[in-house]
C-alpha cells in the first residue's frame, strides 16, 4: 500500500505540478481583483453576489489541494516517527532490521504535492493570501 501511495503522488506530481501553479498564480491575481470588486459595490451602496461568491470560489479553489497536500504531509511525518518507535531496537532479525531501516529512509522526506516552484501546503496559501491582500491595498489605494 505504500508503494501504490508514493506511485499516487508522484502521477500528481507530474501530471497537476504545471495545473497548480498556474492555479496558484491566477487566484492571487483574480482574488484582489474579486475582493476590489466586492469592496466598490459596498461603497456604491450595493452588495454583489457574483463576485462574493467568485472571491470565496477562489479561496476554496486553492485552499483544498494546499489542505491536502499539508495533512499528507503532517501523516507521512508522522509515518516515519511510527517507524523509528515501533520497537526496532528489540528485534534481532536482521531483515526486519534492513526492511524498517529502507522504510526509514524512504520517508526521510514527508510526501506532498509540488508545482513547478515550491511545495503546496498551508504555508503556500498563507502566502498566496498575504500576495493578494498585497494586490488589493495597491489597488485601493490607486483607485479608492
Amino acid at each position: 500500500k505504500l508503494q501504490e501511495l508514493y506511485g499516487f503522488v508522484n502521477f500528481i506530481k507530474v501530471n497537476f505540478s504545471i495545473l497548480y501553479e498556474y492555479n496558484m498564480k491566477i487566484t492571487t491575481i483574480s482574488m484582489p481583483l474579486s475582493a476590489f470588486q466586492v469592496v466598490e459595490s459596498l461603497r456604491r451602496g450595493e452588495f454583489n453576489i457574483e463576485f462574493t461568491y467568485f472571491f470565496f470560489g477562489c479561496i476554496l479553489h486553492f485552499v483544498m489541494p494546499c489542505y491536502y497536500s499539508n495533512l499528507l504531509m503532517e501523516r507521512s511525518e508522522n509515518f516515519r516517527f511510527a517507524i523509528y518507535s515501533c520497537g526496532w531496537e528489540n528485534h534481532h532479525d536482521k531483515n526486519i532490521r534492513q526492511m524498517l531501516l529502507f522504510m526509514l529512509t524512504r520517508a526521510t522526506e514527508p510526501l506532498g504535492i509540488a508545482t513547478v516552484f515550491t511545495n503546496i501546503s498551508l504555508d503556500t496559501f498563507a502566502e498566496m493570501c498575504r500576495q493578494s491582500y498585497t494586490i488589493f491595498n495597491l489597488m485601493n489605494a490607486a483607485w479608492a
